[in-house]
């Protein structure tokens, strides 16, 4: 428990060629328990918030500045880094998981360029989320190998094999796109 002391905090002033005034002020350091303490960073007096008893207050001045501004009212060139940022994070994140799932399509070996390679779920049911850019530069890493152990990385052309394939297993689904034609 810390005891505090008593302060008197009115310290009795004379203005130049006037009447003395009794003036407030807060001292510079505190001791309490024979401790000195440095009070010149303080938010509040010692009156409004007792030493070391955490001033919590809602109407704290200093957490209003503290408070984000929403995303539209940013300045536009802020708006632009922040994008940029996020972006690199996408495309850093997926050249990992390229790197870690081998660097090519595990069916025919495309490797020539990122964009073109992209990750099956081996099986949809288990899926919680694509591995698409927007995922990949706005979830958490944990979140994202976790999915990433269910997928399989393939080029655009076979993806679309791939998918084509189990589009014809579906009942009716394949079949009423050929008969359209």
């Amino acid at each position: 428990m810390v005891k505090q002391e008593t302060f008197n905090f009115q310290n009795k002033v004379q203005v130049l060629d006037g009447p003395v005034v009794t003036m407030d002020y807060v001292p510079y350091t505190i001791t309490v328990e024979g401790k000195k303490y440095n009070l010149q960073n303080r938010k509040f007096c010692l009156e409004c918030s007792p030493f070391k008893k955490h001033n919590t207050k809602a109407d704290d001045p200093s957490r209003e500045a503290k408070k984000k501004a929403p995303y539209c009212e940013w300045p536009q060139e802020t708006k632009e880094k922040c994008r940029i940022t996020l972006a690199k994070r996408g495309l850093e994140r997926k050249q990992k998981l390229i790197e870690m799932a081998g660097g090519g399509c595990i069916h025919c070996g495309y490797n020539k360029n990122d964009r073109a390679l992209s990750f099956h779920h081996r099986n949809a049911k288990e899926k919680k989320f694509a591995l698409s850019m927007n995922c990949l530069w706005s979830k958490s890493m944990e979140e994202i190998l976790e999915e990433f152990k269910k997928c399989d990385l393939v080029c655009l052309n076979c993806h679309a094999e791939i998918e084509g394939e189990i589009a014809k297993t579906k009942p009716g689904y394949y079949r009423t796109l050929l008969d359209k034609t």
